[in-house]
């Protein structure tokens, strides 16, 4: 399946889609503010889109987008693209065959040691 970008681009559909969305009340205002990021993956690229922010809060919604585009920059990812409120990065490749990568679990694809204990058990189950 795929489907049209805003410029025009037909990309496959994404492999993950995932809103970021924090909210909070604001009792010197009497309102709630709501503030909403998307995030899509593909195979070689992720975009990052604010699609939901409370008037009068944007510039709080700006550090909310920045703060994750930087976890994914320290992931390894590089900003293609930028505007105010929308990034697309390229996603780093991995060289499977590399010596000293990080293990990979084969059974559910994990590189993560310390969230996932299977991968430590391959890793001794191996010696």
């Amino acid at each position: 399946m795929t489907y049209k970008t805003a410029d025009d681009q037909i990309v496959s559909e994404p492999v993950f889609r995932h809103i970021h969305r924090y909210s909070f009340y604001k009792s010197s205002e009497g309102r709630q503010v709501t503030l909403a990021v998307l995030e899509i993956r593909q195979p070689t690229f992720i975009t990052l889109t604010l699609v939901e922010v409370t008037d009068g809060h944007e510039v709080f919604a700006a550090e909310y987008l920045t703060g994750i585009l930087e976890t994914r920059l320290a992931r390894g990812c590089t900003v293609v693209a930028a505007s105010e409120r929308h990034y697309m990065l390229s996603v780093p490749a991995h060289d499977a065959d590399a010596s000293g990568s990080i293990p990979v679990c084969a059974r559910c694809g994990s590189d993560r040691i310390v969230r996932d204990a299977c991968v430590r058990w391959d890793q001794a189950s191996r010696q």
